[in-house]
Protein backbone atom coordinates (compact mmCIF):
# COMPACT_ATOMS: atom_id res chain seq x y z
CA UNK A 1 0.00 0.00 0.00
CA UNK A 2 1.52 3.38 -0.56
CA UNK A 3 3.43 4.98 2.43
CA UNK A 4 1.28 8.03 4.10
CA UNK A 5 4.63 9.87 5.24
CA UNK A 6 7.91 9.63 3.69
CA UNK A 7 11.49 9.16 6.10
CA UNK A 8 13.27 12.56 5.00
CA UNK A 9 12.95 16.12 4.68
CA UNK A 10 10.37 16.10 2.22
CA UNK A 11 7.52 14.72 4.64
CA UNK A 12 4.04 16.06 5.11
CA UNK A 13 3.95 14.63 8.47
CA UNK A 14 3.70 17.65 10.89
CA UNK A 15 3.48 17.36 14.38
CA UNK A 16 1.72 20.32 17.16
CA UNK A 17 3.58 20.01 20.61
CA UNK A 18 1.04 18.09 23.18
CA UNK A 19 -1.44 16.90 20.64
CA UNK A 20 -1.39 13.23 18.92
CA UNK A 21 -0.74 12.26 15.40
CA UNK A 22 -1.44 8.57 14.08
CA UNK A 23 0.52 6.62 10.95
CA UNK A 24 0.04 3.36 9.39
CA UNK A 25 2.67 1.26 9.31
CA UNK A 26 2.92 0.14 5.29
CA UNK A 27 5.46 -2.01 5.28
CA UNK A 28 8.23 -4.03 7.09
CA UNK A 29 9.97 -1.56 9.53
CA UNK A 30 8.45 1.63 8.15
CA UNK A 31 9.62 4.61 9.75
CA UNK A 32 7.89 7.66 9.08
CA UNK A 33 9.64 11.63 9.59
CA UNK A 34 6.89 14.28 11.20
CA UNK A 35 8.04 18.01 11.52
CA UNK A 36 7.95 19.65 14.47
CA UNK A 37 8.75 23.56 15.63
CA UNK A 38 10.55 23.42 18.83
CA UNK A 39 12.07 26.10 21.06
CA UNK A 40 15.78 25.62 22.88
CA UNK A 41 15.85 24.87 26.33
CA UNK A 42 12.91 23.55 26.79
CA UNK A 43 12.88 19.05 27.47
CA UNK A 44 10.03 17.59 25.57
CA UNK A 45 9.36 14.21 25.90
CA UNK A 46 8.24 12.14 22.52
CA UNK A 47 6.05 9.00 22.86
CA UNK A 48 5.75 6.31 20.20
CA UNK A 49 2.33 3.67 21.05
CA UNK A 50 0.39 1.08 19.66
CA UNK A 51 -2.99 2.40 19.53
CA UNK A 52 -5.09 -0.64 18.33
CA UNK A 53 -5.08 -4.34 20.22
CA UNK A 54 -4.67 -5.77 16.14
CA UNK A 55 -1.34 -3.83 15.68
CA UNK A 56 2.22 -4.62 16.20
CA UNK A 57 3.50 -3.93 19.90
CA UNK A 58 6.74 -3.00 19.05
CA UNK A 59 6.79 0.70 17.98
CA UNK A 60 10.27 2.42 17.73
CA UNK A 61 11.33 5.95 17.99
CA UNK A 62 13.70 6.02 14.94
CA UNK A 63 15.15 9.14 16.35
CA UNK A 64 15.13 13.03 16.39
CA UNK A 65 16.61 15.16 13.46
CA UNK A 66 17.47 18.56 13.31
CA UNK A 67 17.02 21.05 10.11
CA UNK A 68 19.19 19.47 7.72
CA UNK A 69 18.34 15.98 8.67
CA UNK A 70 21.07 14.44 11.11
CA UNK A 71 20.02 12.28 13.62
CA UNK A 72 20.48 13.60 17.21
CA UNK A 73 22.91 11.18 18.95
CA UNK A 74 21.01 9.93 21.95
CA UNK A 75 17.45 10.24 20.45
CA UNK A 76 16.33 6.42 19.31
CA UNK A 77 14.35 4.76 21.78
CA UNK A 78 12.47 0.83 21.63
CA UNK A 79 10.64 -0.33 24.56
CA UNK A 80 11.24 3.03 26.58
CA UNK A 81 7.84 4.09 27.63
CA UNK A 82 4.77 1.67 28.84
CA UNK A 83 5.15 -1.82 27.88
CA UNK A 84 6.82 -2.15 24.49
CA UNK A 85 6.18 1.59 23.49
CA UNK A 86 9.13 3.56 22.23
CA UNK A 87 10.01 7.07 24.45
CA UNK A 88 12.46 9.45 24.77
CA UNK A 89 13.02 13.00 26.02
CA UNK A 90 15.30 15.83 24.16
CA UNK A 91 15.87 19.87 25.00
CA UNK A 92 17.05 21.05 21.49
CA UNK A 93 20.13 23.42 21.57
CA UNK A 94 18.64 25.82 19.21
CA UNK A 95 15.04 27.10 17.95
CA UNK A 96 13.79 25.88 15.24
CA UNK A 97 12.32 22.77 13.31
CA UNK A 98 13.03 19.36 13.96
CA UNK A 99 11.66 15.87 12.56
CA UNK A 100 10.87 13.23 14.83
CA UNK A 101 10.97 9.09 13.20
CA UNK A 102 8.43 7.00 14.24
CA UNK A 103 7.11 3.44 13.28
CA UNK A 104 8.59 0.11 13.62
CA UNK A 105 12.06 -1.46 13.88
CA UNK A 106 13.84 -2.90 10.80
CA UNK A 107 12.59 -6.11 9.71
CA UNK A 108 9.11 -6.09 11.67
CA UNK A 109 6.46 -6.48 9.44
CA UNK A 110 2.87 -5.88 10.80
CA UNK A 111 0.34 -7.59 8.89
CA UNK A 112 -2.54 -5.03 10.62
CA UNK A 113 -1.01 -2.40 8.76
CA UNK A 114 -4.32 -0.27 8.62
CA UNK A 115 -3.97 0.11 12.26
CA UNK A 116 -0.46 1.99 12.80
CA UNK A 117 0.39 3.84 15.87
CA UNK A 118 0.54 7.18 17.61
CA UNK A 119 3.28 9.28 18.13
CA UNK A 120 3.09 12.78 20.26
CA UNK A 121 5.37 14.92 21.82
CA UNK A 122 4.72 17.38 24.56
CA UNK A 123 6.56 19.53 27.26
CA UNK A 124 3.98 19.68 29.86
CA UNK A 125 4.56 15.74 30.80
CA UNK A 126 4.52 15.84 34.65
CA UNK A 127 0.93 14.18 35.38
CA UNK A 128 0.78 15.34 38.98
CA UNK A 129 2.70 17.96 40.84
CA UNK A 130 4.96 16.39 43.97
CA UNK A 131 2.85 19.57 46.30
CA UNK A 132 0.18 20.65 47.64
CA UNK A 133 -1.27 22.23 44.22
CA UNK A 134 -1.30 18.90 43.07
CA UNK A 135 -4.76 17.86 41.15
CA UNK A 136 -3.78 14.37 42.08
CA UNK A 137 -6.81 12.86 44.51
CA UNK A 138 -7.16 9.68 45.55
CA UNK A 139 -11.54 8.84 45.04
CA UNK A 140 -14.01 6.02 46.52
CA UNK A 141 -13.35 2.77 44.81
CA UNK A 142 -16.15 1.29 42.61
CA UNK A 143 -15.01 -2.41 44.07
CA UNK A 144 -15.46 -1.68 48.18
CA UNK A 145 -16.68 0.63 50.32
CA UNK A 146 -13.47 1.00 52.74
CA UNK A 147 -11.39 1.64 49.40
CA UNK A 148 -9.81 4.69 47.72
CA UNK A 149 -8.00 4.43 44.85
CA UNK A 150 -6.12 6.56 42.62
CA UNK A 151 -3.11 6.36 39.30
CA UNK A 152 -0.26 8.36 38.41
CA UNK A 153 2.64 7.83 35.93
CA UNK A 154 6.31 8.04 36.58
CA UNK A 155 7.14 10.52 33.87
CA UNK A 156 11.54 10.30 34.85
CA UNK A 157 13.40 8.68 37.14
CA UNK A 158 12.90 10.06 40.65
CA UNK A 159 9.06 11.43 39.64
CA UNK A 160 7.03 11.99 42.43
CA UNK A 161 3.31 12.54 42.58
CA UNK A 162 1.17 13.69 45.15
CA UNK A 163 -2.48 13.11 45.22
CA UNK A 164 -5.07 14.36 47.99
CA UNK A 165 -7.46 12.69 50.25
CA UNK A 166 -9.53 13.53 53.03
CA UNK A 167 -9.66 11.30 56.02
CA UNK A 168 -11.00 10.60 59.54
CA UNK A 169 -9.35 11.21 62.63
CA UNK A 170 -8.30 8.02 65.01
CA UNK A 171 -8.86 6.08 61.70
CA UNK A 172 -5.82 3.37 60.77
CA UNK A 173 -5.18 3.28 57.01
CA UNK A 174 -3.08 0.61 55.14
CA UNK A 175 -1.50 2.81 51.95
CA UNK A 176 0.07 0.60 48.97
CA UNK A 177 1.73 1.63 45.58
CA UNK A 178 2.22 -1.34 42.72
CA UNK A 179 3.87 -0.31 39.30
CA UNK A 180 2.49 -1.15 36.63
CA UNK A 181 3.86 -4.44 34.30
CA UNK A 182 6.98 -3.20 32.13
CA UNK A 183 8.70 -5.22 29.50
CA UNK A 184 12.20 -6.31 31.10
CA UNK A 185 13.79 -7.88 27.53
CA UNK A 186 12.40 -11.53 27.76
CA UNK A 187 9.07 -11.20 29.76
CA UNK A 188 6.78 -8.74 31.90
CA UNK A 189 7.74 -8.02 35.89
CA UNK A 190 5.90 -5.02 37.73
CA UNK A 191 7.88 -2.08 38.19
CA UNK A 192 9.72 -0.99 41.89
CA UNK A 193 6.44 0.77 43.39
CA UNK A 194 6.97 3.42 45.46
CA UNK A 195 5.63 5.44 48.58
CA UNK A 196 7.57 8.89 49.55
CA UNK A 197 5.84 9.75 52.16
CA UNK A 198 2.56 10.54 53.80
CA UNK A 199 1.60 14.85 54.51
CA UNK A 200 -0.95 16.34 56.20
CA UNK A 201 -2.56 19.59 55.00
CA UNK A 202 0.25 21.98 55.44
CA UNK A 203 2.42 19.80 53.32
CA UNK A 204 4.64 18.39 56.54
CA UNK A 205 5.74 15.05 55.96
CA UNK A 206 4.56 12.48 58.85
CA UNK A 207 7.56 10.65 59.71
CA UNK A 208 8.22 6.89 59.19
CA UNK A 209 5.40 6.78 56.86
CA UNK A 210 8.07 6.42 53.77
CA UNK A 211 8.33 2.60 52.26
CA UNK A 212 9.60 0.61 49.61
CA UNK A 213 9.40 -2.91 49.33
CA UNK A 214 7.22 -3.67 52.18
CA UNK A 215 3.88 -4.70 50.07
CA UNK A 216 3.39 -7.48 47.51
CA UNK A 217 6.76 -8.20 45.87
CA UNK A 218 8.12 -4.85 44.64
CA UNK A 219 5.63 -2.79 45.84
CA UNK A 220 5.34 -0.01 48.78
CA UNK A 221 2.98 -0.76 51.85
CA UNK A 222 2.50 1.89 54.82
CA UNK A 223 0.20 2.31 57.45
CA UNK A 224 -1.00 5.19 59.39
CA UNK A 225 -3.43 6.53 61.58
CA UNK A 226 -4.80 9.97 60.79
CA UNK A 227 -4.68 12.23 64.00
CA UNK A 228 -7.34 14.80 62.80
CA UNK A 229 -9.69 14.92 60.09
CA UNK A 230 -8.83 16.83 56.70
CA UNK A 231 -6.79 16.39 53.86
CA UNK A 232 -3.85 14.37 53.65
CA UNK A 233 -1.76 13.85 50.49
CA UNK A 234 0.01 10.17 49.42
CA UNK A 235 3.80 10.74 47.76
CA UNK A 236 3.58 8.34 44.85
CA UNK A 237 5.89 6.93 42.24
CA UNK A 238 8.18 4.60 41.37
CA UNK A 239 11.62 3.92 43.51
CA UNK A 240 14.55 6.57 42.98
CA UNK A 241 16.65 3.99 41.22
CA UNK A 242 14.13 2.78 38.67
CA UNK A 243 14.79 3.91 35.15
CA UNK A 244 11.30 2.84 34.25
CA UNK A 245 9.18 5.60 33.01
CA UNK A 246 5.41 4.13 33.40
CA UNK A 247 2.45 3.77 35.17
CA UNK A 248 1.59 2.89 38.79
CA UNK A 249 -1.53 2.04 40.88
CA UNK A 250 -2.03 4.14 44.64
CA UNK A 251 -4.57 2.24 46.44
CA UNK A 252 -5.70 3.47 50.07
CA UNK A 253 -7.96 1.11 52.66
CA UNK A 254 -9.85 1.86 56.19
CA UNK A 255 -8.24 -0.90 57.93
CA UNK A 256 -9.68 -2.47 60.70
CA UNK A 257 -6.92 -3.68 62.90
CA UNK A 258 -2.92 -2.41 63.02
CA UNK A 259 -0.06 -5.06 62.65
CA UNK A 260 1.20 -3.65 65.71
CA UNK A 261 0.72 -3.55 69.63
CA UNK A 262 -1.35 -0.59 69.35
CA UNK A 263 -3.97 -2.88 67.60
CA UNK A 264 -7.35 -2.54 69.29
CA UNK A 265 -8.06 -6.47 68.39
CA UNK A 266 -9.27 -8.40 71.58
CA UNK A 267 -9.16 -11.74 71.41
CA UNK A 268 -10.42 -13.95 74.61
CA UNK A 269 -9.86 -17.57 75.42
CA UNK A 270 -12.65 -19.87 74.05
CA UNK A 271 -14.05 -16.53 72.57
CA UNK A 272 -13.57 -15.73 68.74
CA UNK A 273 -12.98 -12.15 67.03
CA UNK A 274 -13.27 -11.57 63.02
CA UNK A 275 -11.46 -9.03 61.06
CA UNK A 276 -11.57 -8.04 56.67
CA UNK A 277 -8.95 -9.15 54.27
CA UNK A 278 -7.76 -6.15 52.50
CA UNK A 279 -5.44 -6.56 50.27
CA UNK A 280 -2.06 -8.90 50.12
CA UNK A 281 -0.03 -7.57 52.93
CA UNK A 282 -2.78 -7.16 55.33
CA UNK A 283 -2.32 -8.47 58.99
CA UNK A 284 -4.47 -8.22 61.85
CA UNK A 285 -3.15 -8.18 65.24
CA UNK A 286 -5.57 -9.03 68.25
CA UNK A 287 -3.93 -9.11 71.76
CA UNK A 288 -4.80 -11.92 74.24
CA UNK A 289 -4.12 -12.89 77.76
CA UNK A 290 -2.33 -16.21 78.00
CA UNK A 291 -1.15 -18.17 81.06
CA UNK A 292 2.30 -19.34 81.99
CA UNK A 293 2.57 -23.16 80.46
CA UNK A 294 -0.97 -23.77 79.37
CA UNK A 295 -1.29 -25.14 76.04
CA UNK A 296 -3.42 -23.18 73.39
CA UNK A 297 -4.53 -23.96 70.18
CA UNK A 298 -5.31 -21.33 67.73
CA UNK A 299 -7.85 -21.34 64.50
CA UNK A 300 -8.50 -19.29 61.87
CA UNK A 301 -11.15 -19.99 59.02
CA UNK A 302 -12.44 -17.97 56.28
CA UNK A 303 -15.63 -16.98 55.24
CA UNK A 304 -14.60 -15.89 51.96
CA UNK A 305 -16.84 -17.43 49.27
CA UNK A 306 -14.10 -17.05 46.55
CA UNK A 307 -11.65 -19.40 48.34
CA UNK A 308 -9.05 -17.40 50.33
CA UNK A 309 -6.15 -19.10 51.92
CA UNK A 310 -6.62 -18.28 55.06
CA UNK A 311 -3.33 -18.57 57.45
CA UNK A 312 -1.99 -17.55 60.84
CA UNK A 313 1.26 -15.64 60.83
CA UNK A 314 2.52 -15.60 63.87
CA UNK A 315 2.41 -15.40 67.81
CA UNK A 316 4.00 -12.83 69.03
CA UNK A 317 4.72 -12.00 73.07
CA UNK A 318 4.03 -8.33 74.70
CA UNK A 319 6.12 -6.56 73.27
CA UNK A 320 5.43 -7.59 69.36
CA UNK A 321 8.49 -9.93 69.14
CA UNK A 322 7.49 -13.03 67.41
CA UNK A 323 7.75 -16.62 68.73
CA UNK A 324 9.76 -18.90 66.27
CA UNK A 325 7.62 -21.91 64.57
CA UNK A 326 3.82 -20.09 64.51
CA UNK A 327 3.47 -19.40 60.95
CA UNK A 328 0.81 -22.07 59.53
CA UNK A 329 -0.11 -20.96 56.27
CA UNK A 330 -2.80 -23.33 55.71
CA UNK A 331 -3.02 -26.55 57.82
CA UNK A 332 -6.43 -26.85 57.26
CA UNK A 333 -6.31 -26.37 53.14
CA UNK A 334 -8.28 -23.89 51.92
CA UNK A 335 -10.79 -24.25 54.61
CA UNK A 336 -8.32 -22.18 57.24
CA UNK A 337 -5.76 -22.99 59.30
CA UNK A 338 -4.39 -23.89 62.57
CA UNK A 339 -1.34 -23.78 65.63
CA UNK A 340 -0.45 -25.47 68.58
CA UNK A 341 1.35 -23.10 71.27
CA UNK A 342 2.15 -23.20 74.61
CA UNK A 343 2.44 -19.51 76.64
CA UNK A 344 6.08 -19.38 78.10
CA UNK A 345 5.04 -16.72 80.26
CA UNK A 346 1.95 -14.71 81.82
CA UNK A 347 2.68 -11.21 80.23
CA UNK A 348 -0.11 -10.91 77.45
CA UNK A 349 0.21 -12.38 73.86
CA UNK A 350 -0.98 -11.05 70.55
CA UNK A 351 -1.99 -13.13 67.78
CA UNK A 352 -1.15 -11.80 64.39
CA UNK A 353 -3.99 -13.09 62.00
CA UNK A 354 -5.01 -12.44 58.29
CA UNK A 355 -8.61 -12.34 58.08
CA UNK A 356 -11.29 -12.51 57.57
CA UNK A 357 -11.48 -14.73 60.00
CA UNK A 358 -13.30 -16.85 62.85
CA UNK A 359 -10.51 -17.21 66.09
CA UNK A 360 -11.01 -19.63 68.38
CA UNK A 361 -8.43 -19.65 71.58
Amino acid sequence: MPDDFSNNLSTTGVLNVGEYTYANIDSPGDQDWFAVTLTAGTTYRVDVESYSWRTHDDPHLGGIYDSAGTLIAGTTNYHGGEGNDARTYFTPTLDGTYYVSAGVASGVNDRYSQNGYSVRITDNWDDYADDTSTTGMIVSSSFRYDAYSGAGQSDWQGDRDWFAITLEAGQTYSVLVNGDSVYNGSGYDNADGYIYGIYDSTGAYLPGTRDDDSGTGVGAWTEFTATTAGTYYVAAGLAPDSTETTGYQVAIFEDDYTQNTETTGRLTVGGTAGGTFLHDTDRDWFAIDLEAGVDYTFVMTSDSWYGLWPGIHSVRDASGARFANTSVATSLGDKGAIVDFTAPKTAPISSMLTPPTNILG
